[in-house]
């Protein structure tokens, strides 16, 4: 039996922007391709994890999930902006159509500062689930 503790998943809808960690053991990336990054949105947020949507699932050569890499994240969320340190661990296609081809990208939170964790946290307890009805609209929360 697996007893690792899930985190509630709550699908909110964000903007986020990702770019890469310049890895400091091998100084892989280049100085000038840190200030290249992706801009996206949210699918979901939970406080181990973010799934996030994006065009791309690489920027030059680099892919956004592989190897450990190491992402900075950067969510605005309504009560302030937020940093984290992310690993992306899988991602899909969504999309049919070229022109609207996404990738959702699953990533495990391994770093955010003190600051940044209590906006996180904070959001992420005062957000309102939405449990509407389906069929009318109706907001029951």
């Amino acid at each position: 039996m697996d007893k690792r503790a899930i985190s509630r998943r709550r699908e909110i809808s964000v903007p986020v922007t990702i770019s890469f960690e310049r890895d400091r053991n091998t100084g892989s990336l280049p100085k000038s391709f840190t200030d290249l990054f992706v801009v996206g949105e949210t699918s979901d947020l939970s406080s181990t994890g973010i799934g996030f949507r994006v065009s791309t699932i690489r920027l030059r050569e680099y892919y956004l999930v592989g190897e450990g890499r190491i992402l900075n994240a950067e969510l605005s969320l309504p009560n302030g902006k937020v940093k984290m340190q992310v690993i992306g661990q899988r991602y899909e296609q969504v999309g049919q159509h070229v022109s609207t081809t996404q990738y959702l990208v699953g990533a495990k939170i391994i770093n955010m500062s003190a600051g940044d964790t209590d906006i996180y946290k904070e959001f992420l307890t005062n957000r309102k689930a939405k449990t509407g009805s389906l069929t009318l609209g109706i907001d029951e929360g």
